[in-house]
């Protein structure tokens, strides 16, 4: 269920968006366990999953997650990188499966998961992803974020959005203090070729 402080800044995202014509994002954390010290090494895992729902949202919502997905893979281990997370993607498989995992020493996992898409035509598609770190060498759940997304239907889910979920990210991590930023500055690198 959204609270009332979330369906005003998804409102205000989504005005912007329609005024701009892109894809606005916007990240909410939770701390489930506090971690012993920062985590400087990490694996992602990005779900190119389905919403199940067969509606118009679910399939605007698969379409621009599929268009998403390769993005997230590509460029949130680079954003991670340059601000001090040493970061590697795993990728699925042919059958859609992630990879087994093989975790370097002190090396924490996050999974990113799809989770709901809706669709409204005056507010147009609204997606939302799930990311869930466990604590480095260890299936513990230790912080998790959503991941809104939404555009009036012009946005694009590229990799200057995936650049800007990466930052986010980083910024809900080191608030948190799930990781420790070398100058506790997220820096983005300048716009994406997508």
């Amino acid at each position: 269920m959204l609270s009332i402080r979330k369906v005003a800044a998804l409102f205000f995202m989504l005005l912007a968006a329609l005024l701009t014509g892109c894809t606005i994002h916007y990240a909410s954390s939770a701390v489930i366990a506090p971690v012993d010290s920062p985590i400087g090494r990490m694996v992602i895992v990005v779900q190119n999953g389905e919403f199940k729902k067969a509606n118009m949202a679910s399939t605007f919502g698969n379409q621009n997650l599929h268009s998403l997905v390769p993005h997230l893979e590509s460029r949130l281990p680079v954003v991670f990188a340059m601000n001090g997370i040493e970061t590697r993607a795993v990728t699925p498989g042919a059958d859609g499966k992630p990879a087994p995992i093989k975790l370097e020493p002190n090396e924490a996992t996050m999974f990113i998961i799809p989770v709901s898409a809706f669709y409204s035509t005056q507010s147009g598609q609204h997606l939302t992803l799930r990311a869930l770190l466990m604590a480095p060498n260890s299936s513990k759940l230790v912080w998790k974020a959503d991941i809104e997304l939404g555009t009036p239907g012009f946005g694009k889910f590229d990799a200057d959005l995936a650049d800007g979920i990466a930052v986010d990210l980083l910024k809900k991590l080191r608030d948190d203090k799930m990781i420790k930023l070398p100058d506790d500055e997220v820096h983005r690198p300048a716009e994406a070729k997508s």
